[in-house]
């Protein structure tokens, strides 16, 4: 039996983080390139709000142009299946207790807090941590 332990960050993350990540991702779902002129617009204008992270001297992987593919944890078993593999679980880690621009305002409370919450099987993993372990099996 072969088992595989893989590293994957997740894109539902960036939800909480209430910025031009965040507004990207609603973009995306919410297909607002497909919504009528005015709607858009009214759209555009009810999150415009959204912090842009560049804004704010924030350390990020990216900066250093450190790029990690993204992976829905709801799906990733349909995309390990196409592989010959079952996942056998999901275990989340790297949890933000607030957004993490509050890392920023007080990093020790910051980190104390989002180490208080870490839990790899709670379902607020989904929203919360941004990467995440998949544990599976070569069938």
């Amino acid at each position: 039996m072969v088992v595989l332990f893989f590293l994957l960050e997740t894109n539902y993350s960036i939800l909480p983080t209430l910025n031009d990540y965040t507004k990207r991702f609603l973009d995306e779902i919410y297909e607002v390139k497909k919504l009528k002129k005015s709607w858009e617009n009214r759209y555009k204008k009810f999150t415009n709000g959204f912090v842009e992270r560049k804004k704010f001297k924030l350390k990020n992987i990216d900066d250093q142009k450190v790029y990690s593919l993204i992976h829905n944890p709801l799906t990733i078993s349909e995309e390990i299946s196409e592989l010959g593999m079952k996942c056998e679980g999901v275990y989340f880690y790297h949890f933000h207790s607030l957004p993490p621009v509050f890392e920023n305002f007080d990093q020790l409370y910051f980190r104390k807090t989002s180490w208080e919450i870490e839990n790899p099987k709670d379902w607020r993993g989904y929203f919360l941590a941004s990467a995440f372990v998949i544990d599976c099996k070569k069938i």
